[in-house]
């Protein structure tokens, strides 16, 4: 495949918490009720990793693709949040980046640059739009057993646009730019993991 210059950029926060209890009033007199007592129901921590909802491994290219774009755009969203707030560290992308990954290294790097340089980042949200046409998938193997998956690796091309997102501290061109993501699927997590992002110019991008 033609190789493409590429140009990485970086753009990434947290909300919500909630809890709830219930009790039911004494009896006179103890008896057995067949209603049962209410229960508190666990609710995410504020600054808990967002996680994928399970996916099952693809059928075909088709279903690869499609799986791979939903992963991304939740990527998206988690890195957006990120860059929103550093403190949260680069393990709240543990459910859409393996640590080690180029995708992972971006992070953490972007992190530590805007911390250093007060950078801020506001608004959003990053809006993606898959070129699918241009998109294919590759065998891989799975990492717990050996075994092949035929579409376990996808290459996702298609348009990213920071329109609605706001950068305090840096200049940094707005509107809709052409990307190139690849990504794996790993059936132990039953998820779709970004391995690398790549923003791209020149022959074979993507036209945004």
């Amino acid at each position: 495949m033609t190789r493409h210059r590429t140009t990485t950029i970086a753009i990434a926060v947290s909300l919500t918490m909630l809890a709830l209890a219930g009790c039911t009033p004494p009896a006179p007199e103890p008896t057995q009720s067949s209603t049962p007592t209410p229960t508190a129901t666990p609710t995410p921590s504020a600054d808990a990793p967002p996680k994928q909802e399970p996916v099952e491994t693809p059928a075909d290219m088709a279903a690869a693709i499609a799986g791979a774009s939903t992963a991304y755009t939740g990527f998206l969203a988690a890195s957006l949040d990120l860059k929103k707030n550093p403190s949260l560290g680069a393990d709240y992308l543990a459910g859409y980046v393996l640590e080690g990954s180029t995708a992972w290294t971006v992070a953490v790097d972007t992190i530590r640059l805007n911390q250093e340089n007060g950078i801020t980042v506001s608004g959003g949200p990053f809006e993606w739009a898959l070129n699918e046409t241009m998109s294919y998938t590759a065998p891989s193997k799975n990492p717990s057993t050996g075994e092949e998956i035929e579409n376990g690796s996808a290459v996702l091309f298609g348009c990213v646009d920071n329109t609605a997102v706001d950068i305090t501290g840096a200049e940094l061109p707005k509107g809709s730019f052409p990307v190139q993501v690849q990504l794996v699927f790993i059936p132990d997590e039953a998820a779709w993991i970004v391995q690398s992002e790549e923003y791209m110019t020149g022959e074979g991008a993507p036209l945004c």
